[in-house]
């Protein structure tokens, strides 16, 4: 049976963590939460611009303490397009979760000149990538 290098957390409710540091990686981090209903992801990062990705579920968030309304709409990730968040460095948040949700926290360093976002899933575009058997379909979740 093979080693797993990332395992996942206990009893947190964040099963992925990877840090820069801990993947000997340059820029980018990623968090994966999966909450029952009820149970709280939060966040801060001083000098990284943050993106949280509703997987699937529904969760209630609040950016620097104001309601930002409950926010997912997937049954799972095969489900139309996921809604989003685009937090700038210095921002802290907190998602909790209305059903089962799972959602992805990808963070950056950034200097901080684009403001708070919330992303529809209307305004996503798909790309196509590939061809033939090879053709992929890739939704475009933080476009310019």
């Amino acid at each position: 049976m093979p080693k797993l290098l990332i395992r996942a957390k206990k009893k947190t409710g964040k099963i992925i963590d990877v840090t820069p540091k801990s993947a000997k990686w340059k820029y980018v981090g990623h968090e994966v939460w999966k909450l029952a209903a009820g149970k709280i992801a939060k966040g801060f990062e001083a000098k990284r611009e943050t993106c949280i990705v509703f997987m699937s579920g529904k969760g209630r968030v609040s950016v620097d303490g104001k309601d930002l309304g409950v926010l997912g709409e997937r049954g799972s990730v095969f489900e139309g397009k996921p809604w989003s968040i685009y937090l700038p460095p210095k921002s802290k948040w907190v998602v909790k979760a209305e059903n089962e949700l799972v959602i992805n926290v990808c963070t950056a360093p950034a200097k901080g000149t684009m403001p708070l976002k919330v992303i529809d899933p209307a305004s996503l575009e798909v790309i196509t990538r590939g061809k033939g058997s090879n053709t992929r379909y890739v939704t475009n979740i933080m476009p310019e």
